[in-house]
């Protein structure tokens, strides 16, 4: 319950006051989250990259740049690689999509895309050792 906790409170309040770490990428074009691609025409905002890391998981949140007429291609990349790869969609909103995978009894993997902006999407990459 605790440990829940805590991992709340670095995915919802952590990122709002951290500044991100120049060298967490070496180019600036990010292309991969471990095993995820990234849809192409996603402009990351560098700057606002963040990433956690510890024994109980962790977490990467990048603020990206899309067009609004890409939108309906960014969901179709991602609903047939997610699908594809056997991960579960749990919501249907219109600004945002969350995809989760178990992997065994005591890991999980979460990719959140939501809505800030006209342009602007939170990426978050959530894995969990429970």
């Amino acid at each position: 319950m605790i440990k829940r906790f805590f991992l709340t409170m670095i995915i919802f309040v952590i990122p709002f006051f951290a500044n991100a770490n120049q060298d967490l990428y070496k180019d600036l074009n990010l292309s991969w989250i471990e095993s995820i691609p990234i849809f192409p025409k996603l402009k990351v905002d560098k700057p606002n990259t963040i990433e956690f890391d510890s024994v109980d998981g962790k977490i990467l949140v990048v603020h990206v740049f899309l067009e609004d007429n890409q939108i309906i291609q960014m969901k179709s990349f991602y609903n047939k690689y997610f699908q594809n790869d056997g991960w579960l969609k749990l919501n249907r909103k219109k600004d945002d999509m969350i995809w989760e995978k178990k992997i065994g009894s005591n890991q999980k993997k979460q990719f959140i895309m939501k809505r800030k902006t006209f342009d602007k999407w939170a990426l978050n990459y959530v894995v969990e050792h429970f």
